[in-house]
Parts: structure tokens; sequence; C-alpha cells
């Protein structure tokens, strides 16, 4: 045990006189002594750096490491040992000087090259550095290391041509032809940093400048940019060094560009009315992505959805178009605004541009594309009446035209021509030309509705509906009427007229008999008694026609006659046992065609009723006594029956009570008679 101590001590004090022999070989052999390759190490404040010291002897035989030391420029005495005298490596004794390393260091002899490592090293750290090796036998080996501590660059900045702050990496836009200048400024950074221009991964400009301030400058100089550099990413590289990765910012180039095409789609193709049509409108290259506005007719067409691609570089308009028939020829456009600062000598040739004035004032460029549209449909019909002619007033017997107007993509196969919804056809008077039907003549078979058709291989259309109101002048239905009756009995006789229009219509009632000359009433008093109820009891059938006259002044006519039992054929004021016949104008509705009728009553009539003015003939009928005939009989009757009466007048009967006789048929009979005489005798 006292001999180990006393060993131990006399290593104690060897060690002791060869630290002194070393600092008094420090003292005149300083670490920054060429002595040893020299060899660079580079880091970067805060990192951990390994200073390499081969541990094998020159001679290159096996012999053993008995101590390492090391020296750092400015410390005369070692800073760090490793001693390996008497023992193994692994067991080997380490040593630090606490001022330099604080506990940051150390030596690491089974790595490959053996290293001082040094952890989170500092600027202070920096400098010229000695390993010494010393073996057993072999000569004693020297290595320098020079350390560099880096301090990497701390901001780079990138300015655009105005030397504005680029911050969102978007840098313009620019126009096709312009030269871009981009700054880039580095700041901090021990050495001071390199600062250079990438584009992908090839150097553009490395010509850094150091400033007064100490930030590093470069300049990057685009010429003429063109399409091709639109969404170019450069990159702003700054570094001092390859320990530590370089301090990069990245810019992307923008530019304002005309587009490259602007294509309509969708409408090359005839289209259906009232079928939904998708249409799109795309825009390749432009930028910014463009507006697309749709135009119909000059009229700006709502509901399009734009979308864009995710790089910018297509935009898509889609419209769902409905096209109606009159949509037919007609012109879709799909355009868009140019910027400002395009002219039309950047636009690529055959691109459709069109000078527009915008709202205000000033001139503005599209570029556009346009489609006639082709719209097949069913054909649109209207009819009317030819110009010259006045609706409200066509005559009978004048000429009519009608004007079928069509519209039908594709054209009409046929028209055709109705009235009252029968087809009509060529033939007298008719007459069918393409779109137009003449009426020669028309007459009252001519009213009524008439409308045209089209056909086309959409359909076939039916045309509105032309009133056709002609104009007529009055006709009665029928031209005669035999009206029987019975002995004072009361009838009334109708007259029925057809006429276009009804308004202000006059009657005027004649016998057509040829066994008497018509005998009229003057107007005056025919308007007198229009109204009045007249009473007539014949015995013998009465045949009469009625005529009935419309525009002039014409009254109703009407004839009485009067029969006194003693008397002969006089002019006379009518008597209260005389008989009137009166025409009653009786008017249908008015305003349309039609027809319109009239009665004639014939009652007894009271003396005061009758104008004094007013003279009638009075006949005997005692002359007709002699006649054989059924009309004789009832006129024989017709006189007792007057015989009765004159003698209950005479008897104190009412004077006012109806005289019952039948004047007019006995003189008919009378004239008859006296006609056939005449004839008789000149044969």
């Amino acid at each position: 045990m006292c001999r180990k101590r006393a060993t131990t001590a006399i290593l104690l004090f060897v060690l002791t006189i060869l630290m002194g022999s070393y600092t008094t070989r420090g003292e005149q052999h300083p670490a920054t002594a060429d002595e040893g390759p020299l060899s660079e190490v580079q880091t970067a404040i805060g990192l951990e750096v390994a200073l390499p010291c081969d541990l094998m002897p020159g001679t290159m035989t096996a012999d053993k490491v008995q101590l390492v030391i090391w020296y750092r420029q400015g410390n005369v005495k070692p800073i760090y040992t490793f001693d390996a005298r008497g023992r193994p490596l692994h067991q080997a004794i380490p040593w630090a000087d606490e001022n330099v390393f604080k506990n940051k260091a150390h030596f690491y002899y089974d790595t490959n090259p053996p290293a001082l490592r040094i952890k989170n090293i500092q600027l202070g750290d920096a400098g010229l550095y000695k390993c010494r090796v010393d073996f057993h036998k072999s000569p004693t080996r020297n290595w320098r290391i020079n350390v560099t501590v880096l301090v990497p660059p701390t901001r780079l900045t990138i300015l655009d041509h105005n030397g504005a702050e680029i911050r969102d990496q978007l840098a313009g836009p620019y126009l096709e032809g312009e030269s871009v200048n981009l700054t880039c400024l580095s700041s901090g950074g021990v050495p001071p940093p390199r600062v250079s221009w990438w584009r992908e991964h090839a150097l553009v400009d490395d010509s850094f400048h150091v400033q007064p301030d100490g930030t590093v400058r470069n300049i990057l100089h685009l010429k003429n940019i063109e399409r091709k550099d639109l969404l170019t990413v450069y990159t702003c590289q700054a570094s001092n060094g390859h320990v530590v990765a370089a301090l990069t910012k990245k810019v992307v180039l923008d530019m304002n560009l005309p587009p490259l095409s602007l294509l309509l789609q969708g409408l090359n193709h005839a289209l259906i009315a009232g079928t939904r049509t998708h249409v799109t409108c795309t825009a390749v290259g432009a930028r910014p992505a463009p507006q697309i506005v749709w135009k119909k007719a000059g009229q700006i067409l709502k509901g399009a959805t734009q979308s864009t691609s995710s790089d910018g570089n297509t935009t898509v308009s889609e419209l769902m178009l409905i096209p109606v028939p009159e949509d037919n020829e007609r012109q879709v456009v799909c355009s868009i605004s140019l910027n400002p600062s395009i002219t039309s000598q950047q636009l690529h040739e055959g691109d459709m541009t069109v000078l527009t004035a915008q709202s205000n004032g000033n001139m503005g460029l599209y570029l556009k594309d346009s489609r006639v549209l082709n719209v097949t449909h069913a054909p649109i019909v209207s009819l009317r009446l030819g110009a010259p002619l006045d609706p409200n007033n066509l005559l009978k017997g004048s000429d009519v035209y009608l004007e079928c107007d069509v519209k039908a993509n594709p054209g009409i196969t046929r028209v055709e021509w109705y009235h009252n919804d029968k087809q009509l056809h060529l033939s007298r008077g008719v007459i069918l030309s393409n779109q137009t039907l003449v009426l020669q003549g028309i007459s009252k078979i001519s009213h009524g509705q008439y409308f045209c058709r089209a056909t086309n291989i959409q359909g076939s259309v039916s045309s509105n509906e032309v009133y056709l109101d002609v104009k007529y002048p009055p006709v009665c239905k029928a031209e005669s009427t035999t009206i029987r009756a019975a002995l004072k009995q009361t009838i009334n006789i109708t007259c029925q007229v057809d006429s276009n229009p009804l308004d202000n219509l006059n009657y005027r009632w004649h016998f057509n008999n040829s066994l008497e000359r018509l005998i009229e009433l003057p107007a005056t008093m025919a308007s007198a008694l229009a109204a009045m109820p007249l009473l007539l009891y014949p015995d013998v059938g009465v045949s009469g026609q009625a005529g009935a006259t419309a525009g002039g002044h014409i009254s109703g006519g009407y004839y009485q006659r009067s029969k006194r039992k003693h008397g002969h054929a006089q002019k006379f004021l009518l008597g209260r046992h005389g008989r009137v016949a009166a025409a009653a104008s009786v008017l249908g509705g008015g305003g349309g065609s039609g027809s319109a009728w009239s009665n004639i009553r014939f009652e007894d009539v009271e003396e005061q009723q009758i104008a004094p003015t007013q003279y009638v003939d009075e006949y005997d009928d005692g002359e007709f006594m002699d006649n054989s005939n059924n009309n004789n009989a009832n006129i024989i009757n017709n006189n007792e029956n007057d015989d009765v009466d004159h003698e209950r007048t005479e008897d104190g009967l009412s004077e006012d009570e109806p005289h019952t006789q039948m004047v007019y048929s006995n003189m008919i009979y009378k004239n008859h008679l006296d006609n056939r005489q005449q004839q008789q005798q000149q044969q």
C-alpha cells in the first residue's frame, strides 16, 4: 500500500515536470508555429465542430500513443490533454481548460479520424488550433486546424423596379416587351455573404456588391420579357459558406397578356326553338382571367357561369341558351375586354377585335367571337286584309285580297286557306297565289271568318282569323207569300228581310196582283199611321208581296178602301165604317247582316184616327151580285152582313160598332171582270 502511494506521487511529480517543460517550450514554440499540416474547418455559430487529429505514428509502425495535447492560438498553455501513459487508450485521462471550453469539448479517439468535438461553438471559438501527439517510440506528430465560425445572413429583401418591396412573391404584372429590374438585398452575415440570382436551378447572375452599411446587393436585369417568362420563378440566394443552407427568397414574374384564342362553341349546328342549348366561350392565355360577356342581337345575356383553371391560363364561360323563333339569323357574341395597355399589335393574327367606346368616354379594345343563329321552328303565321281595303266598308261586288304573312325555318311546304272552317280551292272568283288569297266580286256568301295555315317540317300552324263583313242591300227572304183567312179573322203579314247593315231600314208594302194597280198613300200618312193597329176581316185569299229598301228616305206605304152600301164610286172622307190597311214597320236588331220583318195588320179604324184630308174610293157591291164564283159567294155573304149591320144601326144599335165588310176583295174582283170584258171586246 505504501508502495502504491509512493508510485503515484512519483508520477504526479514527473507530470508536473513535463508540464513545466511544455510550458517552457510553448513559450518558445507557440501553437501558431508552422509545425504540421494545416486544414480548414468551417462551422456556424451554435453548431458542433470536429477538429481532426490523426493518432497514427509517422513511421507507420505499431506504436503506443502516450499523450495528446491541444493548443489554440492566443493561449500559451494547453487547453485540452488526453493522457494515456502507462494505460490503454480507453483508460486515458482527459483534461480541459474550463476557462476555454466550459465542459463543451471532448476528444473521441476511436472515430475515424479521431477528433476533438466542441459543442455550441461561438465566435470566440474561432481560430488556429494545434494537436500534438506523443508516442512511446515514434517521433511526435503535429496537426494544425484553422476553425472559422460563420454567421449566416439574417434577412433577404427583393425590390421591384420602383424600389418597392415585393412581399407576396409576385412581381408585376408586366407586359410583353418590357424590361424588368429586380433587386435583392442581404442583411447580416459574417463574413458578408455571396448574393446571387437563380432561375430554376440555373445561375443567372452572381454579380453582388457589398454596401457601406454591410448589406450585399445584386440587381437582376431582364430585358424584353416574353410570354414564356410568365410565372417564371427567380430565386435570390445569400450564402457565406457551405456549413449551413443558403438563405433564399423567391419571386414569381406575373404578366398581363392578351388571350391566345377566344372560341365560341355549341352554335355551329341548327337549333330547335324552345330547346335548351349548352353554349361555351373559352379564352386561352389571357392574364388576368378575363370577364366574358354574352350578347344576342346587341343585348346582354345574363345567367352565364364562369370558371378559371388553377394556373389561370384558361377561362370558360357556360351559357344555357333557349332560342325562340325570333332569334333566327340573330348574332350571338362572346367578348372580353382587353387591358387598356394592350395594343392591337400585340394580338395574334386572325383575332377579331373591335374598338368600342367605354362608359368613361375612353376607347377600349375588345376581342370577340360570334355565331349567327340558325333556329328552326314551326311557321309563325299572321293574316291581314290588303292594305288599301277598309274592313268596315267591304261592298258587295268588290274585289278583296288577304295576305298570309309567314315566317318559318326551314321554309314552308304549303299554305292552305279556310273560309268558315272549310278549305278553299282555286275556283271561279277564288284565286290562290302563293301567300295571297284574292276574292273577286264578293257577295253575301263571301261573308264570314277566314284564316290560313302554313306547314313546314316542324309542323302546321293556323293564323289568326279575319272576318269579312260584306255589305249588301236589303233582300226579301221570300219572293211572295200567300195568306188565307176566314171572315172576321185578324191576320199578321210578316216580311222577312236579309240585309247588311240592318240599321235604318225603311219598309214599303206592295200587293203584287195583276188585277189591280198598286195604290199607295202619301208618305206623310204612312208615317202617321205606321204604328196604328188595323183589322181586316177578309173572306177571300189575299196574295201580296212586301218589299223593303234601305238607304234613302223611303217610308212604308199603305192604302185604304171603304165601301158604303148605297152610293157610287166617288172621293169622300173616310167614314166610321171604313177599312184601312197600313204598314207597321218593325226593325230587327241593328248592326250586322241578317233578316228583319214587318207586320201589316188589318183592323177596324175609328173615324177620328184618319186625317180629314185623306180620301178613298167608294164602290157599290150591288154590281157583283150576279157573280157565281167562290169569291162572289163570299161577297154575297159579306153584303148580307152589311144589311144586317145597317138594320141594326137603324134599330138603334151603337153606331160605333165596326161595320164588317170586305171592301178590298170586291173591288179587286170587279176590276178583274171589267178587264176581262174589255179583253173580250178587243178580241
